[in-house]
Parts: structure tokens; C-alpha cells; sequence
């Protein structure tokens, strides 16, 4: 539904600790339907299967990129010996058992501060190729990311099951299903920011929306940032959000006075509830209209709900309110007192919530049904 692809959006935007509001850029890759392999082709020389000695590579990231397609082509296995801000030492692991002299050194050029050079080469491998096993050493996660990233690009829910199969038609090894869901992770990050600088991307976002759909209404409550039991200067923490947009408003003004509000679990990293404000037409159509992040569904944040929902929709109107059974409404409802008591607010349970809550404890269909009869007969009459 709309509802819950805006919400998804949103909480997008708020899945990260701090914000400083600032704006991310990701380069698109010219060719989409290429795999990303991280490094410039033109330095390495794709289409030639050994390495050499004068080999540039803009990053030490391109530089660990090439070695490492290089090793999973030969069916052969490297591990570092040296790694440092200035040089990056490979050999290979068969050195002691097999006598294997293998190795490559890659240093950083002190005239040219950008770039990284093949300096040290003793090869090719002489020790047998281990062959193609079920996985690679080398074929890690970041590797696998550069290959599927086209893929997570054009369809961000595809499985991880899909790209395994990917990625072994590229390398002929099969990795392992934590290893891939990582790359996968590492994906998404590069094409569309990490939980933090999605966080930091939340204020410009409202503001958008409020400027492109005059009258949006969007409340974000933030609060001090602690490390090591110490306030953080300048650096404020996600809290809670509401929402609405005045199409909602407007559309209440012309649909049944009841509200019928309930919560869902939302699941990720990190786990807050989304609390939602239905309405409906006079042909039974249900309208979402109202929406707010909120840590959990206690009384606190029930009661920011319910404060802003109340300001913005029925104010001055008496309403029906509808919701489950849940004590943090219920306690929400109570302590804000004679403005959401009748004649002002008539407050009533969910009959869905109470049947389903009957089955769950007696396992009767039947007698579930009776109690949904008898509540739209009493409703009817």
C-alpha cells in the first residue's frame, strides 16, 4: 500500500543515530550492467590475467581488488604479510609447504601522493592451483559487493539466494550465504548511504516536503547524544517522529468522524514501531492519514501520537476513537484526561483485535466468528 511505502521512506531516512545534515552523492556506474570491480580498468589491464611490475591503482582499495581477482582466476591463495599507510605485501600461503616464491608488493609513489604502484613481482605461482572448491578465500565480501552492486542497484530486494547464483556464475565458486548477505549490505550502503547518513538526510527531506506540499505537518522530537556516559556537543539522537500531509486532513473533514489507530513492529537494525491513524469513506474505504516513528508503543509515545493527531484532525470535532487493547493507548488515553473522554472522545475497542485475541487463547474458530457476528449485530442495531 502507499501508506507503507511512504512510511518505509521515511524510516529510510531516520535508521541511524546522528545528523549534521549533510548530503550524500554516489557516482553511477556508466555501465550498469557491468560488474563493478573497484578499480579502473585502465590501470589494471582486464583483459590480461597476470600482474606486472609498474601496475597503477588510484587506492590501495584497487590495488587489494586486482590481487585478489587475480588469486581467484589462478585458483590460488595469497594472505598479507605487511600492511601499512605506505606499502601492501602479498605471498602466497603455499610458500613453506610447496616452495612457492610468489609475492607482490605494492607501494605508494612518495611524487605522485594518489597513486599506488606495483613495485615487487615474483611470479607466476609455481605451487599446484587448489582447484575450484565450494569458496574462495579471497572472494570476500567486498569483492562480491563490486560484483553484485548492478544487480542491488536495479532490484534492492533480490535474494541472497540469487546473487550466490551470480556470483558463481562469474568465479565458479559458490560463497558462502553470511558472506554474501554482507556484500549485499556493503551494496546497498555505497548506492544509497548507511544508517547514519540516511539519518542526516531526514531534515532536508521534511523541509522538501514542506516546501513542494505547503501545509505538510512533520513534528521531529530529537535528544542529546551521550558517549561514555557524556553529552556530545552539537550532535542530536533520533527520538521520535509524526507526520501528516494536509490531503489527509482535508480528506477527514469529509469522511466518518472515527479513527481507528494501531501499531506495527518495524524490524532492521533498529527496531522502533510505526503507529498509524486510519480513516474511512462513506463507501468503506480505508484512508491512512496520520503516521509517527517512535521508539516503542508505551505511554509516552502513544500520548505524542495521540497530542498531534488530536491538534491536527479533530480539535473542535467528536470523534470515535478505535483501537486494540494494548496498555500503552489505553494508559495514553487515561492520562490525557477530559480531552479524550466523552462527550468529546468516545472511546471503543477494535472488535477484530478482541475476536482474534479470543482465538488465540481458546483456538475455536467458530466461537471467533460468533463474536464478530454479535458485535456487527449490536453495531447494526
Amino acid at each position: 500500500m502507499r501508506f507503507l511505502y511512504m512510511a518505509e521512506r521515511f524510516w529510510t531516512l531516520v535508521n541511524g543515530h546522528m545528523y549534521n545534515v549533510d548530503m550524500v552523492a554516489f557516482d553511477v556506474p556508466e555501465f550498469p550492467e557491468m560488474p563493478n570491480l573497484g578499480f579502473n580498468a585502465s590501470y589494471v589491464g582486464l583483459d590480461d590475467s597476470e600482474l606486472w611490475i609498474g601496475m597503477q591503482f588510484e587506492t590501495i582499495d584497487q590495488a587489494k581488488s586486482a590481487i585478489k581477482l587475480y588469486n581467484i582466476r589462478k585458483s590460488v591463495h595469497s594472505k598479507v604479510t605487511r600492511s601499512t599507510s605506505e606499502k601492501y605485501v602479498c605471498e602466497c600461503t603455499q610458500r613453506k609447504e610447496q616452495g612457492c616464491n610468489w609475492k607482490v608488493r605494492v607501494s605508494k609513489k612518495k611524487r605522485k601522493q594518489n597513486i599506488w604502484e606495483l613495485s615487487v613481482y615474483n611470479g607466476p605461482h609455481t605451487c599446484c592451483a587448489v582447484g575450484h572448491r565450494q569458496d574462495h578465500p579471497n572472494l570476500d565480501s567486498t569483492i562480491i559487493s563490486q560484483t553484485v552492486q548492478p544487480i542491488v542497484q536495479a532490484s534492492p530486494k533480490v535474494t541472497v539466494s540469487t546473487l550466490m547464483a551470480h556470483v558463481k556464475s562469474v568465479y565458479q565458486y559458490e560463497p558462502e550465504y553470511k558472506k554474501t548477505w554482507r556484500a549485499k549490505d556493503k551494496a546497498l550502503k555505497k548506492l544509497h548511504g548507511d544508517w547514519d547518513a540516511s539519518y542526516n538526510e531526514l531534515p532536508g527531506w521534511i523541509n522538501i516536503m514542506q516546501k513542494y506540499n505547503p501545509g505538510t505537518i512533520a513534528v521531529l522530537e530529537t535528544k542529546p547524544y551521550y558517549k561514555n556516559d557524556r553529552v556530545v556537543a552539537d550532535v542530536r539522537q533520533f527520538h521520535r517522529l509524526f507526520w501528516t500531509f494536509p490531503q489527509c486532513i482535508h480528506a477527514f473533514k469529509n469522511c466518518k468522524p472515527i479513527i481507528q489507530i494501531d501499531g506495527t513492529f518495524l524490524f532492521g537494525r533498529y527496531r522502533h514501531v510505526l503507529l498509524l491513524a486510519v480513516i474511512q469513506d462513506g463507501n468503506r474505504k480505508t484512508i491512512p492519514v496520520a503516521f509517527a516513528l517512535v521508539p516503542r508503543e508505551d505511554t509516552d509515545s502513544c500520548k505524542f501520537f495521540l497530542q498531534n493527531l488530536r491538534k491536527h484532525f479533530f480539535r473542535h470535532n467528536t470523534v470515535c476513537l478505535i483501537s486494540d487493547r494494548g496498555s500503552g493507548f489505553l494508559s495514553a488515553i487515561e492520562s490525557l484526561g477530559s480531552r479524550f473522554c466523552s462527550p468529546k472522545v468516545e472511546h471503543r475497542y477494535c472488535l477484530r483485535h478482541i475476536a482474534a485475541n479470543y482465538h488465540g487463547r481458546y483456538k475455536k474458530d467458530y466461537e471467533r466468528k460468533l463474536i464478530l457476528r454479535m458485535g456487527m449485530f449490536h453495531s447494526s442495531s
